[in-house]
Parts: structure tokens; sequence; C-alpha cells
């Protein structure tokens, strides 16, 4: 278990940022669907009704056990992108349209020893490659930075800017007490092995709260997701971060079609955020 990553106001502030979207997603799917351990009996549950009903087919090889959070970013993920999936020309994801390919909860089988890292999405075009991963309020607690700093992680060359964090963070373990840097080595590692050929981007996505940008927490999130991506900008795998607030107001500036805004608008009443999002610039 990782500790606590903020104490005093910052801890309230966490506990009170995890509780306004577990609220606002019971309060949308409804209390009898979950369990006493606070998972959904049914992971379909997690769902937004519009793909479960009106014969909307899912793609297959979903974790399932992950999107009975209902609460967790890959539920939130799959909920943003399911309605691209027959729109992958549509879809913006770090400044690169025309997507000819989506592939949701994708493995990288290379790179790495052991289970494959598991993405949210993995959207391909030409010689280019954005992978997705997803976070719900996970990061208001401090990973296991023990796992991180005993990590032995052989990589190519071309990853060296992400090792020389995990490196860094031996040497200050309190540099990341938001980001989960071993998951996200590995992650970069697999994604970069995996499309050796490819210009590939880690983006990075999590949940803020519409006011994310008044809390420290929030803030010194953002701040070392920031150093992260100037660290690494020279390696095979960059790093790019936004919270889906503004991940979901970035498509409703590109594409002006009526059927984004009225799933943009789902998504924001579902996850409690029925406001714009703030100004925090994005990375």
């Amino acid at each position: 278990m990782g500790e606590e990553a903020t104490e005093g106001s910052g801890g309230h502030a966490s506990n009170r940022l995890t509780v306004a979207l577990r609220t606002a997603v019971r309060r949308s799917v409804g209390d009898a669907a979950f369990g006493p351990d606070g998972r959904l009996h049914d992971w379909r549950r997690a769902l937004m009704p519009t793909y479960t009903t009106n014969g909307f087919v899912l793609p297959d090889g979903l974790d399932h056990a992950r999107l009975r959070r209902a609460e967790g970013g890959s539920a939130v993920a799959l909920n943003s992108f399911l309605p691209w999936l027959p729109r992958s020309q549509l879809l913006c994801l770090c400044s690169l349209k025309g997507f000819h390919e989506l592939r949701l909860h994708a493995r990288c089988p290379a790179g790495m020893r052991g289970t494959p890292p598991r993405l949210d999405l993995i959207a391909w075009r030409k010689a280019e490659v954005v992978a997705v991963t997803a976070k719900g309020t996970d990061y208001l607690k401090a990973p296991d930075s023990k796992r991180a700093r005993s990590a032995r992680i052989e990589a190519a060359a071309v990853f060296a800017p992400w090792l020389l964090q995990l490196d860094r963070l031996r040497d200050e373990p309190g540099v990341f007490r938001h980001v989960d840097l071993h998951a996200l080595v590995k992650l970069a590692i697999g994604v970069g092995s995996t499309f050796p050929q490819h210009k590939a981007t880690l983006l990075y996505l999590f949940w803020e709260g519409d006011d994310g940008a008044t809390h420290d927490v929030c803030r010194r999130h953002r701040q070392e997701l920031e150093a992260l991506c100037e660290a690494v900008t020279e390696s095979g795998v960059r790093l790019h971060f936004l919270s889906f607030a503004e991940l979901w107001q970035g498509w409703l500036d590109e594409v002006k079609d009526a059927w984004l805004r009225d799933a943009v608008k789902a998504l924001r009443r579902r996850y409690g955020l029925a406001a714009a999002p703030s100004n925090a610039p994005p990375s």
C-alpha cells in the first residue's frame, strides 16, 4: 500500500476529491449496483446507458475487473473513447488526428518481463502512436515508493531518460509523491518496444474536479508531471498529460457535432464535472 501523499489540509483535500468523484458516480449509476466492497456487481453498469442499449457492439478484450471500479480511470476512459470507435479519423489526441485504428484495453507485450502492461487505449496512424493510461483519483495517494526505488529495469538506450528518473527517485525518494513513476516507466518501455518504428507518445489522463486548480495536491501532481515530461522529451516515448475535463473540452473545440456535445454533457454529469475546466495549462 502507498503512503498518504498529503498531510493536514492537503489530506483533507484528497479525501474531499475522492468522495466527490465516488458520490457523483454513485448518484449516476445507483447505489443498488454496488457491493459492500464499493465495486459494481456487474461491470457493465460502469458503462453509459447508451453503450448497453441500442445495439451498440462493445469491443472484445475489455478488463472487466478494472471496470467494476466505476470511479476508476479505466471506466472514465472507456466511456470517453467508446463513441470514437467508429469515428477514429476525427479523434484528436496530442495534436494528432486521422487515426486509422483505436484499440481499447490493449497490452504492449514487448520490452518487459512478466505480465505485459495494459493501456486504456492505443491509437495509431501512419508512423505515430498515442498510448493512453488513465487515473481516477489514484494519484491522490502516494505510490509504493519502495517498489520504484528497488526496481531494476533493463531497456534499450532510447529509454535512458525514463530510467534516469528511476535513478533519481532512488536518490530523492520524495521527488514523485503523486506520479507512479515505476508504472509509467514500464508503460513507456512497453509502448516503445511494441511500436519501435512509430513516433510514440504516452498520454496520461486523470480526473481532477472542477476546482482542482485550487488544491495544492492537484497542483503538485501537475508539477511532477511537467517535470517528468521535460525530462523524457528526448526519449523514445514522450509523455503528455491532460485532465479528463481538458480532454473533453479540447474535443468540443475541435468537433462541433451534436453527438459529441451530448456525449461530453453525459460524461460531465456522471463524473461530477458539469462546469468547463479551469485554465490550468496542459503539458
